[in-house]
């Protein structure tokens, strides 16, 4: 009896969590994108931007796409280009992606740091989808941190 209860336990744990974190497949909106880049950058000012971009990688239930019904998510660059948060992708955190281009010739991340220099707002451009893998329009808001010669922004992938 005991083993067929803890069977049972795992097993609604795991569909538990299998639901919780599925990728959402609905395409997110640029008032989305606003929404969330501006609640990133409140958590800045809560807790400070060393603590925060930490949370933003580490935290995906917050910050990434696995609490919400669309495809919007945060991240953080230093104006030199470098990656200091990405909530679906830690991988890129410490790289160097000011150059990288999107199929359309365009610069996201170079932009994005011009976007914010001027005081922040929507960047768009064609990135791969998190939910596809395939290259989608879609748009950042970015908003400048203060005294720290970076931004955060969330991105919403638009189609």
């Amino acid at each position: 009896m005991n083993l067929v209860v803890k069977t049972v336990a795992a097993v609604a744990a795991s569909l538990f969590t299998l639901t919780a974190f599925a990728m959402p497949s609905t395409p997110g909106t640029k008032d989305d994108a606003k929404a969330l880049a501006e609640r990133a950058a409140a958590h800045v000012k809560k807790v400070g931007f060393e603590q925060a971009v930490k949370d933003f990688t580490a935290d995906q239930a917050a910050w990434g796409l696995t609490t919400r019904d669309r495809l919007v998510y945060v991240y953080a660059y230093s104006y030199d280009g470098v990656a200091l948060a990405h909530s679906v992708n830690g991988a890129v955190v410490g790289k160097e992606l000011l150059g990288i281009k999107d199929p359309d010739g365009k610069t996201p991340i170079a932009d994005s740091v011009e976007k914010a220099k001027a005081g922040g707002g929507f960047v768009e451009f064609k990135w791969s989808s998190p939910a596809t893998k395939k290259i989608a329009r879609g748009a950042a808001f970015t908003v400048p941190i203060a005294g720290k010669n970076a931004y955060v922004a969330a991105h919403a992938v638009l189609e």
